[in-house]
């Protein structure tokens, strides 16, 4: 069973931005996808963690985004071979 089997998940570009540890290549916290939160949020094993935004400041409920596992989708992501593309004929040597 993959880890995207395991209750409800998102995606990583879904959250907009991530912070990963330089030690390890880990996914610490997330951009919280809440718009009313609009804070990053920490991952406590790859889920969503409580964290405090706006939301915490309007209500008292906690983010409803709270649990929520994370997929890091950017680790499939292979770029194109730039090299390849020609330049624009104002370029060319």
């Amino acid at each position: 069973m993959s880890a995207c089997d395991c209750g409800p998940w998102i995606k990583l570009s879904m959250c907009g931005i991530g912070s990963f540890n330089g030690a390890t290549g880990e996914l610490e916290s997330v951009q919280c996808p809440s718009r009313f939160c609009m804070t990053m949020a920490p991952l406590v094993d790859g889920k969503i963690g409580d964290h405090y935004g706006i939301t915490d400041m309007l209500s008292p409920l906690p983010c409803p985004w709270i649990g929520v596992r994370v997929v890091n989708d950017v680790d499939d992501f292979t770029p194109d071979d730039s090299a390849s593309v020609p330049l624009p004929q104002e370029q060319r040597p």
